[in-house]
């Protein structure tokens, strides 16, 4: 299955993404690395998915409709 997750680099959604691609969905991940809080911990969440093939990352803000 093809899953979307938005918010995907923050611990929540970088868990479910694992989670979901260990049993074997296809994951696209949105986030926009935001300051919320420390965005370099983000990064390291998703380089450990980064090296799956059924993983998609896209560094945006879901607001911006052009690149949606």
């Amino acid at each position: 299955m093809k899953i979307l997750i938005t918010g995907g680099a923050g611990f929540i959604g970088a868990h479910l993404a694992k989670k979901l691609i260990e049993q074997g969905h296809q994951i696209t991940i949105i986030d926009n690395f935001n300051g919320y809080y420390d965005p370099k911990l983000k990064k390291d969440r998703v380089k450990v998915l980064l090296s799956n093939k059924k993983y998609q990352l896209y560094k945006t803000d879901i607001c911006n409709y052009q690149k949606m």
